[in-house]
C-alpha cells in the first residue's frame, strides 16, 4: 500500500480561502518565436554531482580540465560553419597546434582509465545534448550497469584523472 502524498501547506489568503503556494524557478524568458531558448535547463554532469554533494573540488577541476580540452580540440577539429572550413573552395581547414595539442591532452588523460570506466565516463563527461541531454538513467543503459554504478565509476574515474592532472 502506497503513502498519501503529503500535502503542501497552505496560507490563509486575507479575503479568500486557503491556497497552496508553489514555488516555481525559470532560469530563462520563454517566446514563442522560431530559435528562441527551449523551455528546460540543458542539465551538466558534473554541476549535478556537486549539488548532491558527490564529488569533491579536486574531481571537479579534473573533470572540468578534461571538458575543455576536449571542447578546443572538437570546435578547432569539426567548424561548425562552411565558412570556417574554407569557404567551400574545397580545401582542408587549416588546425591549430593548440587543438593538436588539446586532442593529445584529451588523448592522454583518457588513457589512465581502465576500459571498464572509459566509455560510461566519456558518456557522463561529454554527452550528446542534441541525441540525448544528460541523464544517467541513459548512461546506465548504454554501458549496461546499474546507474548506480554509474555515480561509483564516474568519482572514481574523476580521481584517476585529478590525479593524472596533479591534483
Amino acid at each position: 500500500m502506497t503513502k498519501p502524498a503529503k500535502a503542501q501547506p497552505r496560507e490563509q489568503e486575507p479575503d479568500g480561502p486557503a491556497v497552496v503556494r508553489r514555488e516555481h524557478v525559470q532560469d530563462r524568458e520563454l517566446s514563442t518565436v522560431a530559435g528562441a531558448p527551449r523551455g528546460y535547463r540543458v542539465r551538466d554532469g558534473l554541476a549535478w554531482m556537486v549539488e548532491r554533494k558527490q564529488i569533491h573540488g579536486h574531481q571537479l577541476e579534473a573533470g572540468r580540465r578534461l571538458q575543455e580540452d576536449y571542447a578546443r580540440a572538437m570546435d578547432a577539429l569539426f567548424p561548425k560553419s562552411r565558412m570556417e572550413r574554407g569557404g567551400g573552395s574545397g580545401r582542408a581547414p587549416e588546425v591549430s597546434n593548440d587543438a593538436i595539442d588539446a586532442k593529445a591532452r584529451v588523448t592522454e588523460a583518457l588513457s589512465v582509465l581502465p576500459p571498464e570506466l572509459l566509455s560510461m565516463t566519456v558518456l557522463f563527461l561529454f554527452p550528446d545534448f542534441e541525441q540525448d541531454g544528460f541523464s544517467v538513467e541513459r548512461i546506465a543503459a548504454r554501458v549496461r550497469e546499474d546507474k548506480r554504478a554509474i555515480g561509483l565509476g564516474v568519482r572514481a574515474s574523476l580521481s584517476l584523472l585529478a590525479r593524472h592532472y596533479g591534483r
